[in-house]
């Protein structure tokens, strides 16, 4: 199962670094696009990676407004990540936070975040 992993980096008035790791798997990426399109998406190309680093930002965006998250600064950078970079991150610091979501058969989401 491939996997689209992104990484925002948000950069705090104290200039500290607060990293927001989000991992979707093919699955739920194709099926998330066609639903907001309404029409078929059978692959990932270019432009569905653009439409999911927004939509990874606009999730950010969408959480500030339900939750304290004012101290999260502003976003310094959006990064496509392989697995192994991905596994290489985790192996040196594990983040403190992360949650696993099942989209009722559709695939994963993955959210964590080191503070």
């Amino acid at each position: 199962m491939v996997k689209e992993i992104f990484r925002l980096t948000y950069r705090t008035e104290e200039k500290k670094l607060i990293r927001i790791y989000m991992v979707y798997e093919e699955s739920l990426v194709l099926h998330t696009l066609s639903e907001i399109l309404g029409k078929d998406i059978y692959r990932i190309d270019q432009t569905v990676i653009t439409a999911m680093k927004l939509l990874s930002e606009q999730f950010i965006n969408r959480l500030k407004t339900h939750f304290p998250l004012t101290e999260c600064g502003t976003l310094e950078r959006n990064d496509m990540l392989t697995f192994e970079q991905f596994v290489r991150t985790f192996d040196k610091e594990y983040p403190p936070y992360s949650l696993l979501l099942g989209a009722e058969g559709k695939g994963y989401f993955a959210f964590c975040a080191q503070v």
